[in-house]
C-alpha cells in the first residue's frame, strides 16, 4: 500500500490531498507502467552526441535542486511536528481520480502561526503551487465524507501519512535517460532548439489566409499566423506587460480545435492556467471538449471541467464506486475470498479504465501546471498525444522542468517575457562548480539563439494597460524603445475614474509615476506621526530586521502606504483595483496590520512573485530598504523592478529615499535618472514629492481614528477636548503642568505678579506656568498634545454609544460590536448597551430575527479586561466591581436565554471568552473560516460563563468540553463544526455576501411560527439554564475575588504591554 499527501493552500484554510492505492493495485500499475517502458527501450538509439553535455549538467542540477528541496522539506516537517503535535481532520470529499487512484480530500485546522506559514510557503518546489504535506496519523471510523464520493472512506485501515515526495526531479531524470529521450515525440524539437539537424526555414505563412478578428492588432496576428503553421517546428511568442498574450493564446487553441488539433495548454502557475482555460471558454470553445487537470485555484465555475469531475459525472461511476464498497466489505484475511477480491479488483480496475478512456475520447485540449503528472499517465496510457504544447509564462520555468511536458508533443509555442522574473530555485551557485551555470528559461535561450532565424521569434507590441509614462521607463531599458501604448490607455489617469466630485472624496495626485522621496524629513513630521501612530513606537523611516528573522521592514514608509491605499479607497476605487508591493514579508505585515485597524476590506499586499501576470489601476510600492551600509538586498535584480512598475495602469506610487536609490550606480543610471528626466521632460506630467507632508493635502484624516488632522493647532484643540471627557482627573501635579502648558499655548510667557504667600493654588499655577517661559505657543501646544495623549491612552475608557450599532434591516434586528482597535472586547457599559438591543429586538414587530456580528478583523475578544482596572483605587472599588459585574454578566446571559426571536451569530473573526461560550445559546451560529474560538478561563484564573458549564458537555462531550473550558484550548471553524459549536463555516472572501444572503432567507420565514417553534425548542432547558447561569456567575465572581485571580490578570496585562 502506498499513500502521497500534499496540502493546498486556500488562503484561509488548508486542504489535505491524500492519494492511497492497496498495495496490489499499486504493483498492477507498476507492472504495466514496467512493460510500457520495456516496449520503449527495444530498438532505442543513442542521444546525439551533441547535447549529451547538456543533458548532463541538467541531469546535475536537478539532483542538486531536488537535495536543496529535501533539506527544506525536512526543516518544515520538524518545526512543524514540533509547534503541531496534533492535527484534526475532517472529510471534504473523496473520489476516484484515474491518473492518481483514489483522492481523499479532508480540512485541516486553520494554522495559526503566521510565521510557520511564510517559512512553509516558501518551500514551494520551483514553479508548484502546492504545499508539502506533513506527517498525521488517522483513524478510518472517524472519516466521514460530508460532500462528495462514497458514504464512507473506502478502506478499512489506520492511515499514516508521511511527508510527500514530490516525482517531478524523478520522473525528469527519468525521461532525460538516453535510452528513453529518443523515443518521446519532442526528442526532436529538443535536437533542433539546439540547431542540430534541419531547422525548417519559412518565410511566409499559409494560414495567413485564416481570417482573425478585427480586435488583433498586427503583432498579434503574425504570432497567431506563425503558431498555427504546422511546418513551424516550434515558436516563441515575446509578450511584454499588457501586450494581450492570453487572448492570444485563447486565439490560437480555438483555431487548433476547429482543425481537430489536441492542445496541452499549461503555465507553471494553477493562477495561469485558470486564466488561459477562462479565456478560452469566452473565445468559444466547447467546455466539453476541454479539462483541467489538477485544482482550480481562482473560479468555481472551472470546476465542471476538472478532469475528476467529468470521471465521476460517468454514468459508471456510481457503478465504480460498488466495486469499491464491495472490496471493503471483504475480509482479504480468508483464504476463501482472496479469489473473490482479486476479482472485485480486477472488475474495478477494468471498469475505470473504461471511464478514463470514454472521458478522455472527446477532450480535444487539456490545461495543467508544467509539473502536472497526470498528463504524463495519460500520455503513457496512449489516452491524449498532443499535437501542440503551449507553455505559458515561459520565461517562468526552467529549460530542463519545461521540456518534461515539451518532449510529449510534435510541436510548441512558448510564450512569455524573459524580462520578467526567473523561475524560484532552492538551490545556489555555491551548490555548483565554477564553471556550472545555473539553468534559465528556455524562452530566455531561443529569444538569443534564434534572434536572426526569421519566423520563430514574436514580439507582442502593444500596450493595452498601463498609461504611457508608466511603461515608458520599461520600454527603454527592456524592450528597446519597441512597445507602442494603444491609444485607448496611452494617456489613461486616476482622476478618470475617481469620485472627484462627491463631498468624501479627496484630491489625489493625478501623476502616473511618483515618488514619495522619504530622505531628510523634519523633526517635527516625524512628531506628528508618532501621534497620529502612538502604539509604534519609535517611527523612523529605516529599515529594521528582527534578530530572529531574515526579514525586513520600515515602519515609516508602512505607514506612508498605508496613506496613499486608503486614499485611493476614499477616492472611489475598489480594493481590487489597489494594489501594494513590497519585497518583504515583515513589510506585508506591517502593512496589513496598519490597514486592519483603519478599515474593513481586504487589500492585495504581497511581493512582487505574487503579482506577476496580474494588474491594477493602482500599485503602491515600499522600497523598505534604507541603512547606512548601502545595502538594497534583491532589489537589485532589475526584473523585479520591471514587473512591479508594469502592473499599474494608472499610477506607479514609489516610497523611497533618494538617498538610497543615489548610493547604487544601476538606480542612478536606470531608475531615479529616469524619474528625475521625465520631470524635466514632461513638465508637471509628473511630480517628485520631496517631504512626508506633501501627503497631507489628499491623505488628511484618512489613517487615524482618532480624529487627529496634521495640523498642531486643531491636534491641540483635540487634545482640549479629550481632556474634558477622560472618566478620572489627573493626579494634581498632572493637572498644574497641563494648566501651564495651556497657558502657554494660549496666551505665551507669564506675566502679572506672583500671587501672595497664602493663595496656594495661585502661586502653584503660577509656578507651573513660569516653568514655561520662552516656549513658542506651537512648543508648547505639542507637549499639552503628548500628555493628554499618554492619558487618554491609559484611561482604556472607548466605550460610547458608537461602541454598539444597532441597524434595522428589513426584517432583520442587527447588533454590530464597534469596537475594531479593541478586537470588539465588551466593557461594562456596552454589555447594558447589549441588554438594551436584546430588549428591544424583542419588542420590535417589524423584525422576526436577531443577528449580532463583530465589525473588523475579529468577532469579539471577550471582556474588557479595562473592566477590573478602571477606576479601582482600593479592595473595596475592587469587590463594587465583582458585585456589579456578577449582576450585569447574569441580567447580560439571561437576556440570550429568554430572547424570544431566533438569534443567530456570524462570527467574522477570532472569538474568545464570553463570546465563545454565548454561541450555545445562539438558534444558528455561521463562522468564518478566518474564525477560531479560544476560551482561556484557566490561564486567566476565572471559570467558565455563558451556562457553557451546562451546554458544552451537551453539545460536544464531557472530554471535548474540558479541553476548551479547562485546558484552554484554542480550536478552529472546522474542528467547532464538528463539535456542534458552529453550524456552517463559509470560506471568508465570500463571507459576508454569503451571510446576507441566508439570513435575508431566514428572515422572510413566517415571524409567529419562528416564535412558537423556537420556544418549543428551546423552553425544555430554560429553567436548568437560568439557574446554571446564576451559580456560574456566583462562582466567576468569587474568583475576581481570589488572588490567583488578580495575579493572573496584571500578568496578562503586563505582557499586554510589553506587546504595544
Amino acid at each position: 500500500m502506498f499513500s502521497r499527501c500534499s496540502i493546498l493552500n486556500f488562503k484561509s484554510y488548508f486542504a489535505v490531498r491524500i492519494a492511497h492505492q492497496s498495495s496490489k493495485a499499486a504493483l498492477k500499475r507498476n507492472k504495466e507502467v514496467s512493460i510500457e517502458r520495456q516496449k520503449r527501450l527495444l530498438g532505442n538509439s543513442k542521444v546525439s552526441p551533441r547535447i549529451v553535455g547538456q543533458i548532463r549538467k541538467w541531469k546535475k542540477f536537478l539532483n542538486i535542486e531536488s537535495f536543496a528541496i529535501q533539506n527544506i522539506n525536512d526543516e518544515n516537517s520538524k518545526r512543524f511536528e514540533e509547534e503541531y503535535p496534533v492535527l484534526f481532520l475532517s472529510v471534504l470529499r473523496a473520489w476516484q481520480e484515474p491518473p492518481e487512484g483514489i483522492f481523499v480530500e479532508f480540512l485541516l485546522r486553520k494554522l495559526y502561526n503566521e510565521d510557520y506559514l511564510t517559512a512553509f510557503s516558501s518551500s514551494k518546489q520551483g514553479p508548484l503551487n502546492e504545499l508539502s504535506a506533513i506527517i498525521l496519523d488517522i483513524q478510518n471510523e472517524n472519516l466521514k465524507d460530508h460532500h462528495l464520493g462514497p458514504s464512507t472512506f473506502p478502506f478499512n485501515s489506520n492511515w499514516t501519512l508521511n511527508l510527500a515526495e514530490n516525482d517531478m526531479f524523478e520522473r525528469l531524470l527519468d525521461m532525460f535517460k538516453g535510452e528513453n529521450l529518443v523515443n518521446y515525440p519532442g526528442y526532436g524539437l529538443l535536437l533542433k532548439s539546439f540547431k542540430i539537424g534541419t531547422v525548417n526555414r519559412i518565410l511566409r505563412d499559409k494560414t495567413k489566409n485564416l481570417e482573425l478578428k478585427s480586435e488583433f492588432d498586427e503583432s498579434q496576428k503574425n504570432a497567431i499566423y506563425g503558431a498555427l503553421n504546422s511546418k513551424r517546428n516550434f515558436v516563441a511568442i515575446h509578450g511584454p506587460p499588457g501586450t494581450g498574450k492570453t487572448k492570444v493564446i485563447a486565439e490560437i487553441v480555438y483555431q487548433c480545435l476547429t482543425r481537430n488539433e489536441r492542445v496541452v495548454v499549461c503555465a507553471p502557475s494553477n493562477k495561469a492556467v485558470d486564466n488561459a482555460l477562462i479565456a478560452c471558454l469566452r473565445r468559444g470553445i466547447d467546455e466539453n471538449n476541454c479539462t483541467r487537470l489538477g485544482l482550480s485555484k481562482i473560479d468555481e465555475k472551472l470546476s465542471s471541467t476538472q478532469f475528476a469531475s467529468m470521471f465521476r459525472q460517468h454514468t459508471f461511476y456510481e457503478s465504480l464506486q460498488n466495486y469499491w464498497e464491495r472490496r471493503k466489505n471483504v475480509n482479504e484475511s480468508k483464504i476463501e475470498n482472496l479469489k473473490m477480491y482479486d476479482d472485485i479488483i480486477a472488475r474495478g480496475f477494468k471498469l475505470e479504465n473504461f471511464i478514463n478512456r470514454s472521458v478522455v475520447k472527446d477532450i480535444k485540449a487539456i490545461f495543467c501546471t508544467v509539473t502536472n503528472g497526470s498528463l504524463h499517465w495519460l500520455f503513457e496510457q496512449n489516452l491524449f498525444r498532443p499535437d501542440l504544447i503551449i507553455l505559458d509564462e515561459a520565461g517562468h520555468v526552467n529549460e530542463p522542468i519545461s521540456w518534461q511536458i515539451l518532449l510529449l508533443g510534435h510541436r510548441f509555442v512558448l510564450v512569455g517575457d524573459h524580462h520578467q522574473l526567473d523561475s524560484i530555485i532552492l538551490s545556489t551557485q555555491k551548490d555548483f562548480k565554477q564553471n556550472d551555470n545555473i539553468p534559465s528559461s528556455l524562452l530566455r535561450r531561443l529569444m538569443t539563439d534564434f534572434e536572426n532565424k526569421k519566423g520563430y521569434l514574436y514580439m507582442l507590441n502593444v500596450n493595452y494597460r498601463s498609461n504611457e509614462l508608466i511603461q515608458r521607463w520599461s520600454n527603454n531599458h527592456f524592450y528597446e524603445n519597441k512597445l507602442i501604448a494603444s491609444n485607448n490607455v496611452k494617456e489613461i489617469l486616476l482622476n478618470d475614474i475617481t469620485k472627484n466630485n462627491s463631498i468624501n472624496s479627496i484630491q489625489l495626485i493625478d501623476d502616473p509615476l511618483v515618488l514619495l522621496d522619504t530622505a531628510d524629513l523634519s523633526k517635527d513630521e516625524l512628531i506628528e506621526l508618532q501621534l497620529k501612530y502612538p502604539n509604534f513606537t519609535p517611527i523612523t523611516f529605516f529599515d529594521t530586521r528582527p534578530i530572529i528573522s531574515p526579514s525586513y521592514y520600515n515602519l515609516g514608509e508602512a505607514i506612508c502606504a498605508t496613506h496613499q491605499i486608503l486614499a485611493l479607497q476614499q477616492s472611489g476605487l475598489q480594493p481590487s483595483e489597489i494594489g501594494c508591493i513590497t519585497p518583504y514579508a515583515l513589510q506585508t505585515k506591517k502593512i496589513k496590520k496598519l490597514l486592519a485597524l483603519n478599515s474593513d476590506h481586504s487589500f492585495d499586499i504581497s511581493s512582487v512573485d505574487a503579482f506577476q501576470g496580474q494588474q491594477r489601476e493602482a500599485i503602491v510600492m515600499s522600497f523598505v530598504r534604507n541603512n547606512n551600509q548601502k545595502q538594497i538586498g534583491f532589489l537589485k535584480n532589475l526584473r523585479r523592478m520591471n514587473v512591479a512598475v508594469t502592473r499599474a495602469k494608472r499610477q506607479f506610487f514609489l516610497i523611497a529615499s533618494s538617498k538610497v536609490l543615489k548610493r547604487h550606480q544601476w538606480l542612478i543610471k536606470i531608475f531615479l535618472d529616469d524619474f528625475y528626466e521625465i520631470i524635466r521632460k514632461e513638465g508637471q506630467k509628473i511630480k517628485l514629492i520631496n517631504k512626508y507632508s506633501s501627503l497631507s493635502f489628499y491623505s488628511n484624516n484618512i489613517i487615524s481614528k482618532s480624529s487627529y488632522s496634521s495640523n498642531t493647532s486643531s491636534l491641540f484643540d483635540k487634545a482640549v477636548s479629550d481632556l474634558k471627557n477622560l472618566p478620572n482627573d489627573p493626579d494634581d501635579v498632572t493637572k498644574l503642568e497641563l494648566y501651564g502648558l495651556f497657558k502657554q499655548a494660549s496666551i505665551g510667557d507669564v506675566s502679572g505678579e506672583k500671587p501672595g504667600i497664602l493663595d496656594f493654588v495661585g502661586r502653584a499655577k503660577f509656578d507651573s506656568w513660569s516653568k514655561n517661559k520662552g516656549l513658542t505657543l506651537e512648543e508648547a501646544q505639542r507637549k499639552y498634545i503628548e500628555i493628554v495623549h499618554k492619558l487618554v491612552k491609559n484611561s482604556n475608557n472607548s466605550s460610547n454609544s458608537e461602541d454598539i450599532l444597532i441597524k434595522k434591516q428589513g426584517k432583520i434586528f442587527r447588533i454590530e460590536l464597534n469596537r475594531p482597535n479593541k478586537y470588539n472586547a465588551i466593557t461594562w457599559e456596552m454589555y447594558e448597551e447589549l441588554i438594551n438591543a436584546l430588549t428591544n429586538s424583542n419588542k420590535c414587530k417589524e423584525t422576526s430575527i436577531t443577528v449580532l456580528t463583530g465589525n473588523g478583523n475579529y468577532y469579539c475578544a471577550g471582556n474588557d479586561l479595562s473592566n477590573f482596572t478602571r477606576n479601582i483605587k482600593t479592595p473595596s472599588d475592587f469587590t463594587k466591581m465583582a458585585d456589579k459585574g456578577e449582576e450585569v454578566l447574569e441580567r447580560f446571559v439571561r437576556a440570550h436565554i429568554e430572547h424570544e426571536k431566533p438569534l443567530i451569530s456570524l462570527v467574522n473573526g477570532p472569538a474568545i471568552g464570553i463570546s465563545v461560550t454565548l454561541l450555545a445559546l445562539f438558534d444558528l451560529v455561521i463562522a468564518s473560516d478566518k474564525s477560531s474560538f479560544h476560551s482561556p478561563f484557566s490561564s486567566l484564573g476565572q471559570s467558565p460563563e455563558g451556562c457553557s458549564s451546562y451546554t458544552f458537555p451537551l453539545l460536544m462531550g464531557t472530554t471535548k468540553a474540558c479541553e476548551m473550558l479547562l485546558f484552554d484550548k484554542k480550536i478552529s471553524p472546522a474542528e467547532a463544526y464538528e463539535r456542534n459549536l458552529v453550524t456552517r463555516v463559509i470560506p471568508h472572501n465570500n463571507f459576508f455576501e454569503e451571510t446576507e444572503r441566508l439570513i435575508s432567507n431566514i428572515s422572510e420565514l413566517p415571524p409567529d411560527s419562528l416564535r412558537v417553534n423556537k420556544q418549543l425548542i428551546r423552553n425544555v432547558h430554560k429553567d436548568k439554564l437560568l439557574h446554571v447561569c446564576k451559580h456560574e456567575c456566583l462562582i466567576l465572581k468569587q474568583r475576581w475575588l481570589s488572588e490567583e485571580c488578580q495575579k493572573a490578570l496584571q500578568k496578562f496585562a503586563t505582557r499586554k504591554t510589553n506587546e504595544n
